[in-house]
């Protein structure tokens, strides 16, 4: 705040500036006419700035006051006893730091006695025609072909700052500063005269008539808060003053605005108990501060998981929250303390009470050997893929389990939700990250156990269907879209299309204490890959070697079912069905599924299906319509004996006329298993069976 003050130089200089002649000597008769009118004017003006100047000192003491925050350490109230024995006060001393200030009540003013005159510097023409003042020679002439006009004027002496007096100055127009008139003895000589000696005590005389109202005191009165904050009151346009009590302290920080998206965070501090809510982990706030200069640098304790850093010359701290919820293990609820020392080794300190919403942080990791442990999700471990050229979708469901042992819907539920399509890259990026996705985590669902399921799937194959009741976690299935279940062949069978290959699901359980929680959450896949290697397909199809082969006349097919069950991986509630390939159909990527190399005379095929429902010899059909019409099938079988059902991730080879080197034989039937590797056995090739026929 600046204080407007009255240019004391700027009304001395337009009340004392004379022009004196240099031409004629009646001039200067006027000149000294004009010095003795002056000096009753001089003498009221002189007790004028007395109290201006009086006035300008203590505003000026209270705004540097003001600016250290110095705390009030004593008042003493000036009371006088009056002629009728009342009491009345007429002001208050008050300590502020090592300070005194007095300030005057305003009251009706009294008659003045008449003060002394001032000095009144002597100004004439010496009789070598130059300037005299006080008798001395000034070696200025006042008559001349070039004569200047002096001007008087008052100023303060710019080398002794902590001089309040004002002395006599004196230019002679000739462009440079006025300088000081000196007495006799070279003495400055003050505009405001000097106190008299103290007279002998007169006759008491008789009572004067009511004189004119003196100078009113800006300072109406004073009042002190409970607090210790003492409030001056006051006429002046600042308004009141208030100055901070002992029980305040010279140093002070509150939140501004969060780094993390700019917004304001003061909205969410509690000023009665300083708490502050930060909204996510990671966040960093800016914490402006205010201090004494006298206060040396500031420092801060916080405790562990939470970080500060502090920009001395911008006078602002940053505290940033703890960058993972890892269960017990994050303070969620901490105190932090700011302080700093002055000189004498005082401190002074700050306290803020630190708090992190509870949250639940998600994220998720694959591999297809389940011997390799869950490791974080940004590690080579995690092969965790998608089609680069289609989105994918990400649907989670959490179950709480009750009292009873009966699953319900948590209430309220953020945690059940349906991310959408996403893009692959942006998808596979956020997985990889420490946090996944994070969400607030309500009181209710502390100390709780919940079963959690997950789904990863191409929403333009597959889409995800639920079943009642929902509060069961099994009841949640994947199911192909690409499946013809309203036209099913004359036999019943259902056809479908393979199904993405990056295709997983996860079922998951957990227990939330009463602080945040961290869960990896490892995913499955829930498809099978079937592959096909045949050499010389005319070959097992009898075709003579003289026939042209069509790849557009192929047709292959092999038992699946239409739906799986969530996390678990298992078939569930889908229906018997046939997964049929040909040459039309493309993988994610827009590949062929189908191929055929005349060159090297070889059919291969690599596609997905969800997992079989039952145990059985996986069979594989080939089919083939010829030029005239007769259609000729071929099934592809492991001999022997039933494979148990493969589990997700399986790769399911049918070897016709290949050599592997696992094998001595050209027919074979390979299934490979993450973790455990591939088995090879020998592959029978024979005409369908009844059943076989009717797909």
């Amino acid at each position: 705040m600046k204080i407007k003050q009255i240019s004391i130089l700027t009304i001395l200089s337009l009340l004392l500036s004379m022009t004196v002649g240099s031409c004629y000597k009646e001039d200067v008769n006027t000149l000294y006419s004009r010095q003795y009118a002056l000096a009753g004017s001089l003498k009221a003006l002189n007790e004028q700035v007395n109290k201006v100047n009086e006035n300008i000192s203590n505003i000026r003491e209270i705004i540097q006051i003001l600016e250290n925050k110095e705390p009030i350490s004593a008042l003493e109230y000036d009371i006088v006893t009056k002629p009728d024995h009342s009491k009345d006060t007429i002001g208050v001393k008050v300590t502020i730091g090592t300070k005194q200030i007095y300030i005057p009540f305003g009251r009706d003013g009294k008659d003045g006695k008449d003060g002394k005159d001032g000095e009144t510097p002597q100004v004439e023409i010496g009789s070598n025609g130059n300037w005299f003042v006080n008798g001395k020679d000034t070696g200025v002439p006042a008559t001349g072909q070039d004569g200047k006009t002096p001007k008087i004027g008052a100023m303060q002496d710019p080398d002794n700052p902590t001089d309040e007096n004002f002395y006599w100055t004196i230019s002679y127009g000739d462009g440079k500063p006025p300088v000081f008139i000196l007495d006799a003895n070279g003495n400055k000589i003050k505009a405001n005269g000097s106190k008299g000696d103290k007279g002998d005590k007169g006759d008491k005389g008789d009572q004067g008539e009511k004189g004119n109202d003196g100078v009113n005191s800006p300072i109406t009165g004073i009042t002190i808060e409970p607090d210790g904050t003492v409030v001056i009151h006051t006429t002046l346009p600042i308004g009141d003053v208030r100055l901070p009590g002992k029980e305040q302290t010279l140093f002070d920080i509150k939140p501004e605005k969060s780094l993390l998206n700019g917004a304001d965070a003061s909205a969410r501090f509690d000023e009665p108990t300083r708490s502050l809510m930060f909204e996510e982990i990671a966040e960093e706030i800016e914490f402006p501060f205010e201090k004494s200069d006298k206060l040396t640098t500031v420092y801060a304790a916080l405790p562990r998981g939470w970080e500060y850093r502090i920009d001395q010359a911008a006078k602002k701290i940053y505290v940033t929250s703890p960058k993972m919820g890892w269960g017990p293990d994050t303070p969620h609820t901490a105190e932090a303390i700011f302080f700093a020392r002055d000189a004498d080794g005082k401190t002074y300190s700050r306290n803020l009470n630190l708090k992190l919403k509870t949250k639940i942080f998600l994220n998720y990791f694959f591999n297809d050997n389940p011997k390799v442990p869950i490791y974080k999700s940004n590690t080579p471990y995690n092969t965790l893929t998608f089609s680069a050229n289609k989105t994918t979708t990400h649907v989670t469901r959490w179950h709480e389990l009750d009292a009873n042992g009966e699953f319900k819907v948590p209430s309220p539920a953020p945690v059940s939700y349906q991310l959408g399509s996403s893009d692959n890259a942006i998808l596979l990026e956020k997985l990889r990250q420490d946090v996944y996705r994070g969400f607030d985590k309500p009181a209710t669902m502390d100390n709780s156990n919940f079963a959690v399921v997950d789904f990863f799937y191409d929403n333009e194959y597959i889409t995800y269907a639920s079943y009642q009741p929902e509060t069961t976690p099994n009841n949640a299935i994947l199911v192909n879209r690409k499946v013809d279940a309203n036209n099913p062949n004359p036999h019943g069978i259902i056809y479908q299309e393979p199904v993405p290959w990056d295709t997983y699901a996860s079922y998951s359980t957990f227990f939330s204490g009463n602080n945040s929680d961290r869960f990896t959450v490892r995913l499955q896949r829930v498809t099978q890959k079937v592959r096909l290697r045949c050499k010389s397909p005319k070959k097992l199809l009898g075709l003579a070697s003289s026939d042209d082969f069509d790849l557009s006349r192929v047709v292959l097919k092999i038992p699946t079912t239409t739906a799986m069950q969530n996390g678990q991986g298992k078939h569930h509630l889908g229906k018997f069905s046939v997964t049929k390939v040909n040459k039309d159909l493309r993988d994610k990527d827009g590949n062929p599924i189908l191929k055929y190399d005349s060159s090297t005379e070889m059919l291969t095929a690599e596609f997905a299906t969800f997992l079989p429902s039952q145990t059985m010899h996986y069979a594989f059909v080939v089919e083939y319509t010829k030029q005239d019409g007769s259609l000729v099938k071929k099934t592809l079988i492991r001999s022997n004996y039933p494979f148990s059902l493969p589990s997700g991730g399986n790769v399911i080879t049918f070897n016709y006329n290949y050599k592997v080197p696992e094998h001595t034989g050209l027919n074979t039937f390979q299934v490979f298993t993450p973790g455990a590797g591939t088995t090879t056995t020998d592959m029978t090739v024979r005409n369908p069976l009844p059943n076989e026929r009717e797909w």
